[in-house]
């Protein structure tokens, strides 16, 4: 996707709630998309729960700026070490 002019916003990552596994990415043409898989399931044994508000609730993990294609490493902001 980066060869295609697609650019990553922040992931891979995982959301703690759902269990899933999330990719934000920009897409040439303006748009912006999250790529998303692995949902949590709910059966008739499903008990709801109490999340305290806080950044670790929205995401487990997460590369910010996305991995470089060739290194296979975090995209390094500009300026840093």
């Amino acid at each position: 996707m980066n060869k295609e002019q697609w650019s990553t916003f922040i992931g891979p990552g995982r959301h703690p709630i759902s269990s899933a596994y999330f990719w934000y990415v920009n897409s040439p043409t303006g748009g912006a998309f999250e790529y998303y898989t692995n949902d949590d399931y709910l059966t008739e044994n499903w008990q709801p729960r109490e999340l305290e508000h806080s950044l670790v609730s929205f995401t487990e993990w997460a590369v910010e700026g996305g991995i470089d294609h060739d290194t296979r490493r975090q995209h390094k902001k500009p300026g840093a070490v």
